[in-house]
């Protein structure tokens, strides 16, 4: 009994002797359902079934032994069968670029109905379950790095993927998991995630841009897509995993993509003010990279052909509540350039837009509108350590110092510069460099910056409007700086107008000693005289002070016979106002009798 139940077991003998061709011929006719059943039939018909087989299964353009392989999960005892039957497939003509779909979803597609469902190639479901020889063959085979997947339902039921927004995708908080739930995901986005370091590398190492989740397809043409990449996920890693591979793994990729070597990338961390811990470990980083070779001329990629120094200069620490967050922040950024300064940096090194350290932190000094305290004393230690102010970033370009003038005169709207009528007409800028020197005690300070001693360089249109507004604004220490320096007006008749025309004006005395056309006339046609009747009486201006600065314009040769644009003289004017200066009126009468010569 027991020898008929084995013989059962066994094949038929003339089943076993049919020539290969035949059970080739038999293998080729039959469905890839049936195939499978008879290659389980016996190792003679599994070796007649299997190719078939794998090229029935390739004919649809989407191996389900490609898909089995790379979906399943990760034993390393089966490793070896499972890159066999991926070896096996792509032989046998399957495309390791083929799209897999959820079989029950496509049932309901139509002509007029695209596919709507999960998608997503071998290389997602492999890197994202971790399994690196896979991965390594499938790039080997000409996987496509950039493919797309269906991004949180692209594993469907396979678990691949936590989508609770408290799990793994959401530590990165909740802008980025919302993200992720609207794009299609890219193969490294999921072993970025989860720290598989060797796929990581695989895949940048096989052109995986950095681009990691897009709305749309054609997201590189497409201006309006969105897209997450390597750096929105790690400027939204938390700080915990500073402590952990993916800061190596981080400097890696921003080598990588930016050209940032680990140094470079510690410097920018710091930079951006992060917690007073996480800038202790980044310094000691920073050393660390130094005491084992680190160059600190080494710039990133030629796009930006940043050095370290240029990178360490901060951002202006907005997001740091209080002046002593920002002072001390700042002055680990001072540790950092003392660091490099001492191990050879060269200060004055270019970016590619031709900007030094000393121009990116002039960037910074302005971004902060005023609160720039910190910010000052990194500057003062960067020219003290050899910066160079006067550096243009190309030649004939602005220097810092030009930028300063500008930004003041920026702020001049709401000063009392805005006032005065020449800056509103749009002077040259050099004369804006003059009046800011002169209007800021600071800069006019003994450590300040001495201004005129480019006086040779100044038109003398800009002397003549620094006269203007020192008359105009009553400013004696503007006059005094002037003429300290032996800068003298060409519009003396004009100073001397001003002055003439407004009760007890503090240049008074000083305008009698400029030179001047006593027979000047101003725009609205008055002279001197006319000016004096008109003011007489008014603030404190008496009769006996208008006699006497008459007196004075007289002696130089002013008539008082000549008229205004209405046709009046001096005495005229002075006979229509009330009171009656009645002394002032005959001194000008018997001044007129004798240029007459009817005294």
């Amino acid at each position: 009994m027991e020898s008929n139940e084995n013989t059962e077991k066994l094949p038929h003998p003339l089943f076993i002797c049919i020539p290969t061709e035949i059970k080739d011929n038999i293998a080729y006719r039959l469905e890839e359902k049936d195939l499978g059943k008879l290659a389980q039939t016996c190792w003679m018909w599994y070796s007649a079934a299997t190719p078939h087989l794998y090229t029935k299964n390739a004919k649809f353009g989407n191996s389900t032994a490609i898909q089995w392989v790379s979906r399943r999960s990760t034993v390393l005892q089966e490793e070896g069968i499972d890159r066999k039957i991926l070896k096996l497939a792509v032989e046998h003509g399957a495309d390791v670029n083929a799209v897999h779909k959820n079989k029950e979803d496509e049932r309901f597609i139509g002509e007029n109905r695209p596919y709507v469902g999960p998608y997503g190639s071998a290389l997602h479901f492999a890197a994202a379950s971790g399994k690196e020889s896979i991965v390594e063959d499938l790039l080997h085979y000409g996987a496509d790095v950039p493919s797309l997947s269906s991004g949180f339902n692209m594993p469907n039921h396979s678990g691949l993927v936590d989508q609770d927004p408290k799990g793994e995708m959401g530590r990165y908080g909740s802008t980025l998991y919302n993200s992720f739930a609207k794009t299609s995901w890219l193969p490294l986005l999921l072993p970025l995630i989860r720290n598989h370091k060797n796929i990581v590398r695989m895949l940048v190492d096989a052109g995986a841009p950095a681009q990691l989740a897009v709305s749309s397809r054609d997201w590189d043409l497409d201006l309006n897509a969105a897209v997450v990449t390597v750096y929105h996920l790690f400027a939204a890693m938390p700080y915990e995993d500073f402590q952990d591979g993916m800061c190596d793994l981080r400097s890696e990729l921003f080598d990588k993509y930016l050209g940032r070597t680990p140094l470079i990338y510690a410097i920018k961390l710091c930079a951006h003010g992060p917690p007073a811990l996480v800038r202790r470990f980044l310094i000691q980083s920073i050393e660390d990279l130094i005491e084992h070779g680190a160059d600190v001329n080494r710039r990133t990629h030629p796009a930006a052909a940043e050095s370290p120094l240029i990178c360490a200069m901060p951002a202006a620490f907005i997001h740091l509540t209080t002046v002593d967050q920002r002072t001390k922040a700042c002055a680990d950024v001072m540790q950092i350039v003392d660091l490099l300064v001492k191990n050879g940096a060269r200060i004055n090194d270019r970016n590619s837009n031709g900007r030094t350290a000393i121009h990116k932190l002039w960037d910074e000094i302005v971004f902060a509108n005023g609160d720039h305290r910190y910010l000052g004393k990194l500057l003062k230690n960067l020219v003290l350590k050899g910066g160079d102010l006067n550096l243009t970033t190309h030649p004939g370009g602005p220097t810092i110092l030009h930028d300063f003038f500008v930004e003041e005169a920026k702020r001049a709207e709401d000063s009392d510069l805005a006032s005065y009528s020449a800056i509103k007409e749009g002077p040259p800028l050099h004369l804006l460099y003059l009046l800011l020197w002169i209007r800021s005690p600071r800069l006019r300070s003994a450590k300040g910056y001495k201004f005129l001693q480019h006086k040779d360089h100044l038109s003398q249109g800009a002397i003549d409007h620094a006269y203007l507004y020192a008359f105009e604004k009553q400013e004696r220490v503007v006059f005094s700086a002037l003429q300290a320096v032996f800068l003298n007006p060409t519009n003396g008749s004009q100073l001397v107008g001003i002055a003439t025309k407004t009760p007890n004006h503090n240049l008074w005395a000083n305008a009698k000693h400029l030179e001047f056309d006593p027979n000047w006339l101003s725009p609205e046609g008055l002279t001197y005289l006319h000016m004096i009747v008109d003011k007489v009486g008014i603030d404190g201006y008496n009769e006996k002070s208008a006699i006497k600065d008459a007196d004075y314009f007289i002696q130089l040769g002013i008539s008082v016979c000549t008229k205004d644009v209405t046709g009046l003289t001096a005495i005229q004017r002075l006979r229509r106002r009330q009171p009656d200066f009645k002394r002032l009126r005959l001194f000008l009468l018997d001044e007129r009798d004798r240029e007459l010569g009817q005294f």
